[in-house]
């Protein structure tokens, strides 16, 4: 199977309108992880994944027993355990699907007779607090954001599902701006939501519509960037699409590899599963490999599980399931040995220890001078000690709202800050990326502890 390596500085070439870019870009080697397996099973039918984690880290399971009962789990990085969830006196499986940055849990409870019900672990002194929520009706939570708004979707007449919101001191609600059957997976802190091929946005509802040649396209993941994921299917192959600032779709990954999106963090990074027709992973799972996989509108791809391979012999990761800012990734591990899947936590390793400069954050406003208006980032510079760094050369990439490029380059002064700024060009989209810094020949941009690397603002 061919591999196919991004560079850090690929990915930093976050807008591929402009070549030039390139040439401005130094060169970087991919980065390697580091693999927890978070509580690895032996036993024979039984299989544990993780579908979720935060932006500290903390990942969420599932686990299925040899006789197939279900259980959800919280990852206790101290003990190096999994922490089992309380399950409701009726309940006798239950099923995790997000946690957020404040440590709540969503999920599904269920019994032998009853369909899932709507469940919320609170955190509380003395470990998980199971809370059930919309009156304990028939919901399969999906996700839920850090301002504990929840989205979900439940059947109608046995046939017909519509998606739910669950908004704290409100309650439930049905999202009948979708319509039937168009449901809910993804929402960012702006309580926009994505689902089918529509953008929910309060009470606004755009249609996004399918990618080019690709009648079926359905949104998965949004981020607080309003970038946005999803699969493209023509029917018989399905592909990995983004949308960025709701312009226009842009295909991912070879046209021979069939996608699926399953995360995408605030820094445009993807991960997922796919499969070829011509190729089978170390696992010996007959045509499928790993996407996990950071992949951006360049088409690049990366997997990690080459990086695995030559430490843990038998392992392959097989799936990503979500990322963090920091690129933590979870997903699941094929132990070809024991013929098992294990739940796994990779941590990328290698970045900056000494001397490191970080883009901490990007602010972003408008400005009148002299009758000109600007656009004007002011971008943040500190070391691995959070001091200020003064005197940093900072190159920044600027997409106007028609998707031009324009890089800019600025020095930080006294406090760490940079103002990098272009000329107003009507309404829309502004964003900036920072592409590089450096300070001299013993100082390293360090991108992946950097705290912010872009940001947008909408104009009018």
């Amino acid at each position: 199977m061919k591999r196919i390596f991004i560079t850090l500085a690929a990915f930093l070439l976050l807008f591929t309108t402009t070549i030039a870019l390139a040439a401005h870009t130094p060169a970087a080697t991919p980065p390697s992880y580091r693999i927890t397996f978070l509580g690895a099973e032996t036993s024979v039918g039984a299989s544990v994944s993780a579908p979720s984690l935060n932006q500290d880290g903390t990942a969420v399971g599932n686990y299925i027993t040899p006789n197939q009962k279900h259980r959800g789990w919280v990852w206790d990085a101290q003990a190096g355990q999994r922490v089992y969830l309380p399950l409701p006196p009726f309940a006798t499986d239950a099923e995790v699907a997000d946690v957020n940055n404040n440590a709540l849990i969503l999920g599904s409870v269920w019994n032998a007779t009853s369909g899932k019900r709507l469940a919320l672990w609170t955190p509380g002194a003395e470990g998980y607090v199971f809370n059930a929520l919309c009156n304990n009706e028939v919901i399969e939570g999906i996700a839920l954001n850090d301002n504990n708004v929840i989205i979900g979707h439940r059947t109608i007449g046995g046939s017909q599902q519509i998606g739910i919101r669950y908004v704290p001191g409100v309650g439930c609600q049905d999202l009948t701006e979708l319509g039937f059957n168009a449901l809910p997976y993804a929402i960012n802190e702006e309580n926009w939501i994505v689902g089918g091929t529509q953008l929910l946005m309060g009470s606004q509802v755009e249609n996004l519509g399918n990618a080019p040649g690709y009648p079926f396209t359905e949104l998965r993941a949004i981020n607080d960037a309003h970038g946005i994921a999803g699969n493209a299917s023509d029917g018989v192959n399905e592909r990995l699409a983004h949308l960025f600032n709701q312009t226009e779709w842009s295909l991912i990954g070879p046209e021979a590899a069939i996608a699926q999106i399953q995360g995408l963090n605030n820094n445009q990074y993807f991960v997922g599963v796919g499969e070829t027709l011509e190729s089978s992973d170390p696992g010996g799972i007959q045509g499928w490999y790993c996407l996990t996989c950071t992949m951006t509108v360049s088409s690049y791809l990366v997997h990690v599980d080459d990086l695995l391979i030559n430490q843990f012999s038998d392992y392959s990761i097989t799936l990503t399931s979500d990322i963090n800012d920091a690129r933590q990734m979870v997903g699941r591990a094929y132990n070809s040995a024991t013929m098992q899947y294990d739940a796994v936590l990779l941590t990328p390793v290698g970045q900056c220890a000494q001397n490191c400069l970080r883009a901490q954050a990007i602010n972003l406003f408008p400005y009148t001078v002299g009758g000109n208006q600007l656009v004007i980032a002011r971008v943040t510079v500190r070391n691995e000690q959070g001091a200020s760094v003064p005197n940093a050369a900072v190159q920044g990439a600027w997409q106007r709202p028609d998707g031009s490029i324009q890089v800019v380059n600025g020095t930080t002064n006294n406090n760490g800050y940079v103002f990098l700024f272009i000329p107003y060009a009507g309404p829309g989209n502004y964003s900036l990326n920072v592409l590089n810094i450096t300070r001299g020949p013993n100082t390293h941009f360090d991108p992946l502890n950097s705290n912010q690397l872009m940001n947008t603002i909408t104009l009018p």
